[in-house]
């Protein structure tokens, strides 16, 4: 349409509008300085306005006595109220110690379907079961990031179902026609859910107990996981779709190591000082018992693995802080006497900040997010760092 210059247009409504709450400024305050020194004062009336305003009211409501009675220096005492604890399935009623935020397992905590990052594995704590991880076997590299596929590996639950392959062909079955479905899949589908809690926490490590028996330890730079089965309890232990879905071979290498090739042709070393009863689809093991489980990425490493007292692992640990920026982690374990030495793995960050004990000259197979992790042999259990 032509423009009529008689008609009001929106440019001009806004312009008259701006014209109005100028003259509007100038009769409230009449006389006063425009620039940017009145603009600071009343910005710092406004600030002091508000600060008058909370300081009312939190005195008001701390003086009311609903968050505690007065101390000596005029300070209330802080009391929780109307805040709804954790849940006291998973955390247990007897826990007295503040429950942690920020964790770095919290995720298992949280949701039946994330992960924590137990470098070098990915270990899911779900309400079916256990499911581990060896997801930088996995990786993508693009340009833009780098990706660590998380994969079911292993899954490991309690069982009271007799013969795991019976009992994984039944399922099979039922549920598949027949059909080629991994035998960790099958566990973990034939699973009811399980009560399960956590047994202690730490900086380093969570242990997680499934009734009726079977406990997990989730901890940093542990090269296996560690499941302990109690006594009158049995766990069972499937390889899953990421990794083949059945067992090949097992070879013996020691009173108490077995490794076991799967159908994609990984190697995983499993340490356990009680019987295991194999069969294709995974492996039964009685309580009381440790069983420790966890990949071989190469010949060498099991090597490490073997010497390096195997039966002796972590269920946690803590961060301990000294003078001169120097700290310590130290991790709480359960040892072998015959062989109390704790192999542990380390990032590439810790090489150049790790005082004792020395971490291995070359690389080990094992992958973490930082690339290839070393070795690190510890007789007391404890790194120093600075």
């Amino acid at each position: 349409h032509p423009t009529n210059n008689n008609k009001p247009t929106m440019s001009r409504i806004a312009g008259e509008r701006s014209g109005a709450h100028k003259e509007e400024r100038e009769q409230l305050i009449p006389g006063a300085k425009r620039g940017p020194v009145a603009t600071r004062r009343c910005g710092a009336a406004a600030v002091v306005l508000v600060v008058a305003v909370v300081t009312v009211a939190a005195h008001y409501v701390v003086r009311s006595g609903e968050l505690g009675p007065w101390t000596e220096s005029g300070f209330a005492r802080l009391r929780k109220t109307g805040i709804a604890g954790p849940d006291s399935a998973l955390w247990g009623d007897s826990s007295s110690a503040p429950y942690p935020t920020g964790a770095w397992w919290l995720n298992s905590v949280l949701s039946d379907e994330a992960s924590s990052p137990a470098t070098p594995y990915q270990i899911l704590t779900g309400a079916n079961g256990v499911v581990l991880s060896y997801s930088s076997r996995r990786r993508v590299v693009s340009r833009d990031a780098q990706v660590d596929q998380f994969g079911v590996d292993w899954v490991a639950v309690p069982w009271s179902d007799g013969v795991l392959d019976e009992r994984l062909a039944e399922v099979q079955r039922e549920c598949c026609n027949d059909s080629y479905v991994a035998a960790g899949d099958l566990l973990l589908m034939s699973s009811p859910e399980t009560p399960r809690r956590i047994l202690e926490h730490s900086h380093l490590g969570v242990v997680f107990r499934y009734e009726p028996g079977l406990r997990v330890a989730v901890v940093k730079a542990s090269p296996l996981a560690t499941f302990e089965i109690e006594d009158g309890a049995s766990a069972a232990f499937a390889p899953g779709g990421a990794a083949g879905g059945r067992i090949r071979e097992v070879t013996r290498r020691g009173p108490n190591a077995f490794v076991i090739e799967l159908t994609d042709e990984s190697r995983w070393l499993l340490v356990v000082d009680a019987e295991a009863d194999f069969g294709e689809g995974g492996l039964v093991v009685s309580g009381p018992a440790a069983a420790r489980l966890g990949a071989a990425p190469s010949e060498a490493d099991l090597q490490v693995l073997l010497a390096s007292c195997p039966t002796t692992f972590a269920r946690g640990g803590d961060v301990l802080f000294g003078e001169d920026g120097r700290y310590s982690l130290r991790w709480r374990t359960a040892v072998d006497e015959a062989c109390p030495r704790l192999a542990l793995l380390a990032q590439r960050h810790h090489l150049q900040t790790l005082s004792s004990p020395a971490p291995s000259a070359n690389a080990s197979g094992f992958v973490g997010s930082k690339g290839r992790m070393h070795w690190v042999v510890a007789p007391d259990h404890t790194w120093e760092l600075h």
